[in-house]
Order: structure tokens, then sequence, then C-alpha cells
């Protein structure tokens, strides 16, 4: 069983041995309570704000880091989902998502050659060769 530190104990063994990954999340818990703040609203403050010193602190989360963020975005959902109103509110904003997808990829409208109709009452014999009865 691993042994429980304190904020002052990680501090004074810094030097001595590494301080377990959950003791350092809780030491920074701590200290985000400590401002009145929980660690949401800390981490929206964070990717919200306008602040030149904030800012340049998000710059530093690389694209690389694609992965993590894609395992970070993962357990947010799971945590989300786990109420029946999460779920919905969830599924609501990937609804809005997907929509806003189509949206982009949607082709021009209205007549050839400037969008993708074709009426067939615009259809010649001339439009209908050896090349077109082919396709």
């Amino acid at each position: 069983m691993e042994p429980i530190y304190s904020s002052q104990q990680a501090i004074s063994t810094l030097a001595e041995e590494p301080i377990p990954e959950h003791v350092r999340i809780i030491d920074i818990c701590e200290y985000i309570n400590t401002h009145a703040l929980s660690p949401t609203k800390f981490f929206l403050a964070l990717m919200k704000s306008t602040d030149d010193r904030l800012v340049h602190r998000r710059s530093k989360w690389p694209s690389s880091g694609l992965d993590s963020t894609m395992e970070l975005l993962e357990e947010l959902v799971k945590l989300v989902k786990k109420t029946k109103e999460g779920s919905e509110q969830w599924n609501n904003l990937i609804f809005r998502e997907a929509v806003d997808i189509v949206d982009h990829q949607k082709t021009d409208s209205g007549y050839w050659p400037k969008g993708l109709f074709q009426s067939s009452t615009t259809v010649t014999a001339e439009f209908l060769n050896d090349q077109t009865t082919q396709i």
C-alpha cells in the first residue's frame, strides 16, 4: 500500500523519491479549491480565457498530443453520460455537431452546371450519346 503524503511532505521528499501522481493531483485540486474553483471551473476558464498568459499556456498544448486529447475527451464523455440528463445533453451536442458537419459538406444546390440538379425536362437527345449510355 502506498503511503499517503501531505503537501508539506511532498515538498520535503521531492529530492528523495518521486511523488505519486495521484498525490500531486490531489495537491493541485486542493490548491484550486483554496481559490474557490472546482476542477471544471478551472479547466473551463483556462480554455476560454483571453488573458495573454493563459492563451500562451494553451498554445503549449501540442497538436502532436491529439491522442491524449482524445483520451481526455473520451473520459469526459463517460463522466457526462453517467446520468440520463447528461446522456441526453451529450446526444444533443453530438447531433448539433453532426448537422454542422453535414452542412459544411453539402454540395452546391441548383441546376447543372452550377449545382448538381438536372431536371429530366431539360435533358435533350444530344445529352444521351454513346458515352453517357455506357455510364
